[in-house]
């Protein structure tokens, strides 16, 4: 009886134990798979610190079945745990140590190599760890494996900015993944990736998977509002603005009605219903307040006032204002806060003349809408009356250069003009030489042969003739950086030989010809000391 006793004590102890290194394990397990949807979830970006959090426990728990169980015959499954968690904690050396040891294990030798790769991937061995993975791919894997190879291989080409290749092993790995679940998270990073590379097309297959693979409603309706977006990315306007008007009708859709009247607004603007779009977009952004339709909405007011023939400052101004009001964190806020800063520039220095602006007014105003607000077609007229209106004013060499890049990037015949104008009045100016040089012309351009021939007399020890030809520059050009750099070198040079008189003209001579310049910054802070002398 005693002896039967002990036995099923015995036997009870064993059973206990069992149970307490499976579910020790299996929890380890659960904590594994946590992490991971939450590491899928951000392919491509730093790994979320509540996935570390849970990397960290799968640790505890699988080093718990190894030190307390250590003839369990989950003490290899528990190892491989822990090496894999290591390495998304980023402790390659610890990982590496265990997947080295369970090579030797017959059934966990692919397993393995594959986190070696990873690990040589990890030590900036790129391409022998894409070569190793490639490998396993050649051997008898299973389904899963083949599938994490697959992934682990996009991942690779994502981090090498190779976003087609990456997509390419994205896919078949999403194909092979194990779990719906699994499928979706993958399809949807696919789809985002694709996005965010403007390939449309492949980013609506992705996010189609997404739809078939999800077996949430609310999932459906957010990838469905991306689908929409991407299709109008794509110019596919009437196919995204039917699918709106579907879904507008569809009561599963009330929560989204702002975000789809957006994006149909957006689409009737691309259509040129430009008055209907601009009203509603006006009203969906008062109806939204303190959320990104209402900062986009209002940012599109304010883009859209700045293509207007007539510009209305103060209502550009009004929308950007708006738009940066709203109490929400986005990417256009920067934008917009130079945007207003130049409007506002603008406003004052056209506010503040009675008369007609002069022409460094009439340059500002210009190079403000061209370059700080990207409004080139509306800075024409201001870069032309500097023509029409102070011909010999210095601002023409650069407004005429700024209307001949303009017509130039617009494949228009008036380039020619602007070019021929900046050729014959101004041969030896900067302009000149950047369009001889681009376009290849075979013309001379004086100042900066006559440059050359300087630095090359100077070079030969040939002092007197290199000041010679330094001089000449000067008798031929005030406007150039050649220019500049010939007055420089003489001002120092009489600055050397103590001739300070001369110095002080030449450098004088800098600061009335080129002011702001890197040379008249020296030549101003010389003239202080010679003047204090």
């Amino acid at each position: 009886m005693t002896s039967k006793v002990n036995l099923k004590i015995i036997l009870l102890t064993f059973f206990l134990s069992s149970c307490a290194y499976f579910n020790t394990l299996y929890n380890a397990e659960q904590h594994f798979e946590s992490a991971e949807r939450i590491r899928i979830e951000h392919i491509g970006k730093t790994l979320p610190p509540d996935a570390v959090v849970e990397y960290g426990i799968v640790l505890e728990k699988s080093s718990k079945v190894i030190n307390d169980f250590p003839e369990s015959s989950f003490v290899d499954d528990a190892r491989l745990l822990k090496g894999k968690s290591h390495y998304f904690r980023r402790e390659y050396d610890s990982a590496e140590s265990i997947f080295e040891n369970l090579k030797s294990d017959d059934l966990f030798v692919e397993e393995s190599i594959y986190w070696l790769s990873l690990c040589k991937w990890k030590d900036f061995k790129v391409q022998p760890a894409i070569n190793d993975l490639n490998s396993l791919l050649d051997l008898k894997i299973d389904q899963d494996l083949k599938s994490r190879i697959y992934l682990s291989l996009g991942e690779i080409y994502l981090e090498l900015d190779n976003s087609a290749q990456s997509l390419e092993y994205l896919s078949l790995g999403a194909e092979l993944a194990k779990t719906r679940e699994i499928r979706e998270l993958i399809y949807f990073q696919i789809a985002e990736i694709a996005y965010d590379n403007d390939n449309f097309s492949e980013a609506i297959d992705a996010y189609n998977q997404v739809i078939l693979n999800t077996a949430s409603a609310s999932t459906t309706r957010e990838i469905n509002l991306k689908i929409i977006k991407s299709n109008r990315e794509q110019g596919n306007l009437k196919e995204a603005k039917s699918k709106i008007e579907d879904l507008l009708v569809d009561e599963t859709y009330q929560d989204l009605t702002s975000d789809l009247e957006f994006e149909l607004m957006k689409i009737e603007l691309e259509l040129g219903n430009r008055e209907y779009a601009l009203e509603n977009l006006d009203q969906i952004g008062q109806a939204n307040p303190n959320t990104v339709i209402a900062i986009e909405s209002f940012f599109i007011l304010s883009q859209e006032s700045l293509k207007e023939s007539e510009l209305d400052f103060d209502k550009i101004i009004f929308f950007s204002n708006q738009a940066l009001k709203q109490n929400i964190n986005h990417p256009f806020k920067p934008l917009l806060r130079n945007r207003i800063d130049s409007l506002e520039q603008i406003n004052k220095i056209i506010k503040s003349k009675k008369n007609q602006l002069d022409d460094s007014e009439l340059f500002k105003i210009g190079e403000l809408l061209a370059f700080n607000l990207n409004a080139k077609e509306q800075s024409l007229i201001y870069f032309k009356q500097i023509l029409n209106d102070f011909s010999n004013s210095d601002f023409v060499p650069p407004a005429n250069y700024f209307l001949y890049n303009y017509f130039r990037e617009t494949n228009s015949d008036d380039a020619e003009i602007y070019k021929q104008f900046l050729l014959e009045k101004y041969p030896n100016s900067d302009y000149a030489f950047t369009i001889i040089n681009n376009e290849e012309i075979p013309i001379e351009h004086r100042s900066s042969q006559l440059l050359s021939q300087a630095e090359n007399e100077l070079l030969d020890n040939n002092i007197e003739t290199s000041i010679q030809i330094y001089k000449e520059i000067l008798d031929i050009d005030s406007m150039s950086s050649f220019s500049a750099i010939a007055a420089l070198f003489l001002g120092n040079y009489y600055d050397n030989i103590s001739d300070l008189d001369s110095a002080s003209e030449y450098y004088s001579w800098l600061l009335k010809n080129h002011l702001g310049s890197k040379q008249a910054e020296f030549a101003s802070n010389r003239l202080k000391i010679i003047n204090a002398e």
